[in-house]
């Protein structure tokens, strides 16, 4: 994990929910996050989401342009209904990295009703992503409790 003290422009660092490298372009600020430089463009992470890479790290970097060959289009709805708790939780750590790399801000999560298990599985998943700003229930017009809208954080635009 990737220290306030160590952070500073320039270094390389290894994004590890969104399996890719890049470089930091600023210190951290007062909320602990950085701007980074990844290959498909500037965000701003959290800096607990970071670790610094060795140079001998080098051989990782073909993970990038596995990662996000053909992921250009994400829909802004993952529907969950049919799976089971360990699914939908591995599901919803990957639609939120793909979601955040195609540069959605709001998104959708249909995790219906029934007993709550899914509800619960997505909800213990968003409270500890690092992308998440924040979710909460559907307005009931989008699925009330069957569905959950989370807000992701803003990847930059490069005029921070």
């Amino acid at each position: 994990v990737l220290r306030s003290e160590e952070a500073r422009a320039g270094l390389r660092v290894w994004v590890r929910h969104l399996g890719q490298r890049g470089y930091l372009l600023s210190s951290p600020s007062p909320e602990g996050l950085v701007e980074v430089q990844l290959p498909m463009g500037k965000a701003r992470i959290p800096i607990k989401s970071l670790s610094p890479m060795k140079e001998e790290s080098r051989a990782r970097s073909s993970f990038t342009s596995v990662l996000w060959e053909g992921r250009e289009e994400v829909s802004a709805e993952l529907n969950l209904l049919g799976s089971t708790t360990e699914e939908a939780a591995a599901r919803t750590v990957k639609y939120l990295d793909d979601a955040f790399l195609a540069g959605l801000r709001r998104v959708r999560i249909i995790h219906g009703k029934g007993r709550g298990a899914l509800r619960k599985a997505v909800t213990k998943v968003l409270r500890d992503h690092p992308l998440v700003e924040e979710f909460g229930l559907a307005d009931f017009d989008e699925g009330g409790a069957g569905a959950t809208i989370v807000k992701l954080i803003a990847r930059s635009s490069g005029s921070n």
